[in-house]
Formats: structure tokens, C-alpha cells, sequence
């Protein structure tokens, strides 16, 4: 793969740039203490100030010091809306797996499928990735149209795939794209 690092995607309505440590506020306050998005997910990096401020530390830190770490904020208007990423990057196969957020204020007019389109095309086109996947909770209904809406074929169900808060466990549902199938 040709490892290029967190560069600005712009699409028609967004632009997705790497976090600014400037960013903490806004990050905080328009989805990182969203209980609507945290409900589904095993890991809140940023529902107080402090985790938030660590997190985006993190991001300045790792796109520093590794060419293979793709994480965007996801911005409408310069507004910080939420936040997408390419993570377990695997080189031994040409994978990673696909991860977002987004304030639910932001929800329904498509932001979440226009910026997955553009993390999935920089992927297999610049970097040259061979599958990209991502998996939901089974409940989250809105996570898994998106990942139908950008052309992710179903693959399976993780039975208790992830570990919920509260130490109890929910399945997942496992789509994937392979760059042989991607249309663009």
C-alpha cells in the first residue's frame, strides 16, 4: 500500500481534515457527549473534556509518527460535525476497517454516507487498500443503512462481538467492500 496519511478530502457539502488541538470544544459539545451515538458503541473517547482532550492529543501525536493512521473530523460549513476514520490498518492483506460518528443534530441528510464515499474512494485509490469493512451493533439501524448505502456487501453476524459498558455483550453486524467491486 502507498501509505499517505491523513490528508483533506473535500466533497460537495464537507471537508475532512485532521483534528486541531483547537478542535476540543467542538468535538465535545457537538458529538463526543451525544448520548444518541454513544449508546452503540463499546469505547467513548471523548464524552468528558478530558478523554476528549486525550483523544485528540492522540491524533496530533499518531499523524506525526505514522503514515498509516487515517482519522478525519468531519466539518460542514467549518461546523465540526463528527468524526470518521480508517483504523486497524493491515498490510498483510490490504485492510482496514471503517469507523464514524456523527452528532445526531447532523443525522438523516446523508453527511455520514457523502464522507464514507470519499474515505472509501481515498482508500482504494490512493493507498491502494484491497477491502475496507466496518460492523454495527445489531440495533443500530442508521449505522447499518450507511454502510448498505455505501455499497458494503453484508458478511455476517459476530456473535457477541463486542464488549457494551456495561460488560454485557451485543452481537455485530460485518459488511465489507472489496476494491474489485467499488464503482467509482
Amino acid at each position: 500500500m502507498n501509505h499517505r496519511g491523513t490528508l483533506i478530502i473535500q466533497t460537495d457539502r464537507l471537508v475532512l481534515r485532521p483534528f486541531k488541538m483547537d478542535d476540543i470544544m467542538d468535538v465535545y459539545k457537538n458529538y463526543g457527549s451525544d448520548t444518541n451515538i454513544t449508546q452503540y458503541i463499546s469505547w467513548i473517547p471523548c464524552d468528558t473534556m478530558e478523554k476528549c482532550e486525550n483523544f485528540i492529543k492522540f491524533n496530533l501525536k499518531e499523524y506525526e509518527s505514522n503514515p498509516k493512521f487515517y482519522s478525519w473530523v468531519i466539518t460542514l460549513d467549518d461546523i465540526i460535525t463528527g468524526s470518521i476514520a480508517i483504523f486497524n490498518v493491515n498490510d498483510d492483506n490490504d485492510s482496514g476497517e471503517l469507523g464514524y460518528s456523527l452528532g445526531s443534530k447532523w443525522w438523516n441528510n446523508g453527511y455520514i454516507t457523502e464522507a464514507g464515499n470519499a474515505v472509501i474512494d481515498y482508500a482504494f485509490n490512493m493507498i491502494d487498500f484491497n477491502r475496507i469493512y466496518a460492523s454495527c451493533h445489531e440495533e443500530n439501524i442508521g449505522s447499518k443503512k450507511v454502510m448498505e448505502k455505501l455499497s458494503m456487501t453484508y458478511e455476517g453476524l459476530l456473535r457477541d462481538g463486542q464488549r457494551n459498558l456495561d460488560n454485557t455483550y451485543s452481537n455485530l453486524l460485518l459488511y465489507a467492500i472489496l476494491k474489485k467491486d467499488y464503482k467509482k
